[in-house]
């Protein structure tokens, strides 16, 4: 995880602007039955086309909880991005129905994160590496990043 958060660092430092680590969730939007869900979320460089995503909620007691996945269906033309969320994770049904209300308290604490979930182990880094990120790292003359 070290390497990881190094080079989010890294990528941070080469675009000169410090990065949220997690995009804010704008609004859900659900089928009738309340199973297919699409999050749209502010434009953020750490996300691509059909990458895999975490989603997690972050409970007022302090701590995160895994409750899905999905992946990204659509970066749009002005940047926002489109998950649709593939899994709910059981035990959060109260959850995710204040999110597909679009309570705006709830929709606040939905964190999505690029790449694997709490499944996987600790010491591999999720961080997937989207043109964006190989090309600004590329800028710092071939070296990569220096963990």
């Amino acid at each position: 995880m070290a390497r990881c958060n190094a080079l989010q660092s890294e990528v941070e430092t080469v675009r000169g602007e410090i990065v949220s680590p997690v995009p804010k969730v704008l609004k859900a939007l659900a089928n009738g039955e309340l199973t297919i869900v699409s999050l749209l979320l502010e434009p953020h460089p750490l996300f691509g086309q059909s990458m895999a995503v975490s989603i997690y909620f972050d409970d007022p007691s302090g701590f995160e909880y895994l409750i899905g996945h999905g992946g990204v269906l659509n970066v749009q033309a002005n940047g926002k991005i489109n998950i649709r969320v593939t899994d709910w994770i059981d035990g959060y049904e109260h959850i995710r129905t204040s999110i597909m209300a679009n309570e705006a308290e709830n929709l606040r604490r939905v964190l999505i994160r690029p790449g694997g979930a709490a499944q996987t182990p600790q010491s591999v880094c999720t961080m997937p590496f989207t043109p964006e990120i190989f090309d600004l790292l590329l800028t710092r003359g071939g070296h990569g990043p220096s963990f």
